[in-house]
């Protein structure tokens, strides 16, 4: 019997140690329950932007291609621009904050000299200015070379 008051606190020791161990994985459990998950969320959110991503650019590349097919399917003056080797691309819009503008899109002529906007029949048209040398010959030169090339192709 002498020996049960040692026991007792032995006993005593023993489970405040024991429920300091469980309080202690108790917290490491939860901080590896919480990094884990902050791991994965980061992952997601990094998946889903990147498909966002693909989705919106993916989409506008289409309307960007939309747009050049649609000018240059039988465009003649864009056909004529390009055999004279005035350029012209199809950009997105931006405001003068740098935001784009739904659904807007510019037309970028290269080398030009000028633009201006006219009113024409009640609408409103854009007028851009390309200097060349010799243009006037060089679209008549075109112009023989393209009828020279239909009268063989229509001949076979």
């Amino acid at each position: 019997m002498r020996a049960l008051p040692e026991q007792s606190k032995r006993i005593d020791e023993a489970s405040k140690a024991a429920e300091s161990s469980i309080e202690k994985w108790h917290k490491i459990h939860f901080g590896g329950i919480l990094v884990n998950c902050t791991a994965f969320a980061a992952i997601i959110t990094l998946i889903l932007t990147g498909l966002v991503f693909w989705v919106i650019r993916s989409y506008y590349d289409r309307r960007l291609a939309g747009e050049i097919v649609r000018l240059s399917g039988d465009d003649e003056a864009y056909h004529r621009l390009l055999a004279l080797g005035i350029t012209m691309r199809v950009a997105p819009w931006t405001d003068a904050d740098g935001e784009p503008v739904q659904d807007g899109y510019t037309l970028v002529v290269t080398d030009a000299e000028d633009a201006q906007i006219k009113e024409s029949g009640g609408h409103k048209e854009a007028v851009t200015f390309v200097k060349a040398n010799g243009l006037q010959e060089q679209i008549d030169d075109i112009e023989e070379h393209l009828r020279t090339f239909e009268q063989l192709s229509h001949s076979h």
